[in-house]
């Protein structure tokens, strides 16, 4: 057999994130990052399936919706049961609560916990996820690019788990004759912030801000009670 070499995904992503490291990335490298981790290198060593919102945020990059996914769909129902206790007028439940259920699972915070599990069982540079300043290089440019790309759940996936979600978010009434229909991230120049989830109903469409994790990441950037799922 003729000699040859070939690509090593692992060596190729440690030396791109040791490049890509010290500036804002692009869109197209915020995707080669997590396309890598989670459909290459994860499944190569057998740990599938132990990263959702890594492999979750993967999908949603490579697809135009994210519409099959069990994280995806949680999200919704967690949402569709959330909003009609949220009142702008109560001091019980208001903006701020309800962004803590929709960034609940849809979350960028989890989401660098799990590249920070990725980078530490893989030998990976991980300035992008221990700073702030790191991550905003890498959360921005990534909630750009799947701005716009609804999260919804299919109406013909036969998919068990996917079938039962589907059936709960069906069967949430949010307001009068109303029901969730998905929800997208957008950008904003005329409120408060600039990045929100718009949760698109078959009634008004509701938008809190996104978090992107920075109250967590200066108390600390990784939680006391943080275990990593690799």
């Amino acid at each position: 057999m003729h000699p040859y070499s070939q690509r090593d995904p692992i060596e190729m992503l440690r030396s791109k994130m040791t490049l890509w490291g010290a500036r804002g990335l692009k869109h197209e490298e915020v995707v080669y990052i997590l396309k890598t981790a989670a459909r290459e290198i994860l499944p190569a060593a057998g740990l599938q399936g132990r990263c959702r919102n890594l492999e979750t945020f993967a999908t949603w990059c490579l697809h135009d919706r994210l519409d099959r996914t069990q994280l995806g769909g949680e999200a919704l129902v967690a949402i569709a049961e959330a909003v009609p206790l949220h009142d702008d007028n109560s001091k019980e439940y208001n903006n701020e609560w309800l962004g803590n259920v929709v960034n609940g699972d849809l979350s960028f915070h989890l989401l660098r916990l799990d590249l920070l599990a990725f980078c530490r069982q893989f030998n990976m540079p991980d300035g992008l996820v221990m700073s702030w300043e790191g991550w905003k290089r890498f959360a921005l440019p990534l909630a750009e690019e799947i701005s716009g790309r609804p999260v919804s759940i299919s109406d013909t996936d036969g998919n068990k788990r996917i079938r039962a979600l589907r059936e709960r978010l069906q069967s949430a009434i949010l307001g009068p004759g109303y029901t969730l229909r998905s929800i997208k991230l957008a950008l904003f120049s005329d409120l408060p912030f600039q990045h929100g989830w718009c949760i698109e109903t078959t009634g008004p469409v509701i938008v809190v801000a996104t978090w992107f994790g920075e109250l967590q990441m200066r108390d600390s950037p990784v939680p006391k009670d943080w275990v990593s799922p690799l």
